[in-house]
């Protein structure tokens, strides 16, 4: 062996197993405490001879993600941080049938939707993806302000009752004249020259009942 080799054992580096979590996408180096790290995916191999951190190491490397400090260019090595695996649950008979209706390409009546969906109960394991967007509680629908223009009874919701406008809004009402007398037999006011005054109102008024 010569005098390279012996050097090269002396400074060659091992992985530790298992390799350490993986510790986000901002991290402190140990070296520098810097807080940006660059990530590098590195394959398994089983034969390797590179530098790292200035010194040789040579393999078998197992799959692994490798860090390097954003300002002192110091490695680390970090296992692989997989997306978590989708929440499943085992799916009722409500589900399958709700299931069907959403993915059939035409409309499927509840109740046949719900007795293929006990039969599929019956030959197979099906299992609800929680994460699915089918799956999520309805939003509320916002509540716009205005000016209603029918009322509902609370007997039945269903029922709109239309509202009545004020009789007196578009109806044109006569005004009597005011009639001046000294009794029952006095004489008739000034104001009217028609005929008699009608208790009830002017002689206009009077003339135009009587007509």
């Amino acid at each position: 062996m010569t005098q390279t080799d012996i050097s090269e054992a002396r400074t060659e580096q091992k992985i530790p197993q298992p390799l350490p979590p993986y510790s986000g996408a901002e991290t402190a180096c140990i070296k520098c405490s810097y807080l940006e790290a660059f990530t590098r995916y590195r394959p398994a191999c089983q034969r390797s001879a590179d530098e790292f951190n200035g010194a040789l190491r040579r393999g078998p490397l197992p799959e692994r993600l490798e860090r390097s400090c954003g300002r002192c260019d110091f490695q680390w090595d970090e296992a692989l941080a997989p997306a978590p695996a989708a929440a499943v649950r085992p799916a009722t008979i409500g589900e399958l049938a709700h299931a069907i209706q959403q993915c059939s390409p035409y409309p499927v009546h509840p109740e046949a939707a719900d007795h293929a969906a006990r039969r599929m109960q019956e030959v197979l394991f099906a299992q609800v993806r929680t994460d699915h967007p089918m799956w999520a509680p309805p939003q509320p629908q916002p509540v716009v302000p205005g000016r209603p223009s029918l009322l509902v009874a609370p007997d039945q919701p269903t029922r709109p009752i239309p509202q009545v406008p004020n009789p007196t809004s578009a109806v044109p009402l006569i005004v009597p004249e005011r009639v001046e007398s000294f009794g029952p037999a006095g004489p008739a006011s000034p104001l009217s020259t028609r005929g008699p005054v009608s208790p009830l109102g002017s002689a206009g008024f009077a003339q135009a009942a009587e007509g």
